[in-house]
Formats: C-alpha cells, structure tokens, sequence
C-alpha cells in the first residue's frame, strides 16, 4: 500500500468511493454529508497537493485531505493554541474495505506528514452528532479540545463540530 497526492484521474473514483461512503453513514443514520459533497471540495483540492489517497495494488481504498489551517481553528481551545499544526479532513475508507485497518494507516500517515511540515499537532473537527468518527479518533487517541464550533450552512443548518488534536510524535 501506498500514499500519493491524488490527481484528476483519480475523480470518477473517489466520487464512487465517497457515494458509497455517504450512503452507509446514512444507514448508520449519520446525515452529514450528501451524495454531492465532498466532490467539488476535491477539484479544489488536487491542484494544491491538499488531498491524498492511499493505494492498494492501483485500487484507492481511503483517502483524506490534509490542510494548512481550517475554519474553525480559533474557535475551539488546544492545548497550544500557537503551536504549529497540520488540520486533516475529510477521512474516507471505502466501504469495501472496511475492519483492515486503513483508517489506522491513513491517520498515521497524517500524523508523518505533519510532522514532517514542522508542526507539532495534527488537529481535525468532527461533526458532533457523527458518533462513528468521535469514538474513533477517541480511540485513537486524540484529544478533544475545549468548546465546539458553529457553523451556519448555506442550507440554513448549523453544524457543530468539535476539535481533536494529537501531537505528531505519537503513532495510532
């Protein structure tokens, strides 16, 4: 298996992967995301190097994007607020693959990257009522900051979102 940013070519597969993603989140009865997003956040992504998919014998099998800084990064409380960080977002493992430990891998490939951008946390938000994602990365480890934060759709939903860091020094 390997980690490479993804490309162009990779769109139709991710689209189908993250489809598929959608549509079990929402049979576990987590209505967060729609069969549309995270797509045009992708083709924003690729250009920048921002997104990354990890591969198995050609075959994406999760993917994640990895970002300088994130929206809501004041509005919640780290443990070191001014230290350098690297936001993560956007974690998917196609439903194929599920119980292999791919989410595992992706996050520890996170944990390197960061690392080696020079930043001391690798920090992510999950949407408070995605009870799958918090107890994850609570399993894993991170650390749940202070407050929560708020944000007004454009679909007059608000989401509410809670911050997890975990210093890039400690694997999963």
């Amino acid at each position: 298996m390997e980690f490479r940013p993804a490309d162009e070519n990779d769109l139709p597969f991710l689209k189908e992967m993250y489809v598929k993603i959608v549509k079990r989140m929402e049979a576990q009865g987590v209505i967060i995301w729609h069969d549309g997003y995270p797509y045009p956040v992708f083709l924003e992504e690729i250009p920048h190097k921002e997104l990354y998919v990890m591969t198995d014998n050609g075959e994406i099998v999760s993917a994640i994007s990895i970002l300088n800084d994130h929206a809501g990064a004041s509005a919640v409380g780290w443990r070191e607020p001014d230290a350098p960080a690297t936001y993560m977002s956007r974690l998917g493992v196609s439903v194929d693959r599920q119980r292999e430990g791919l989410s595992r891998k992706t996050l520890n490939f996170a944990l390197a990257l960061a690392k080696s951008r020079g930043s001391r946390y690798l920090r992510l938000f999950a949407v408070d009522s995605n009870y799958p994602a918090v107890n994850m990365y609570e399993k894993y480890g991170f650390i749940k900051a202070g407050g929560m934060f708020v944000e007004y759709l454009d679909n007059g939903e608000v989401s509410r979102e809670y911050g997890f860091e975990k210093p890039v020094d400690e694997k999963i």
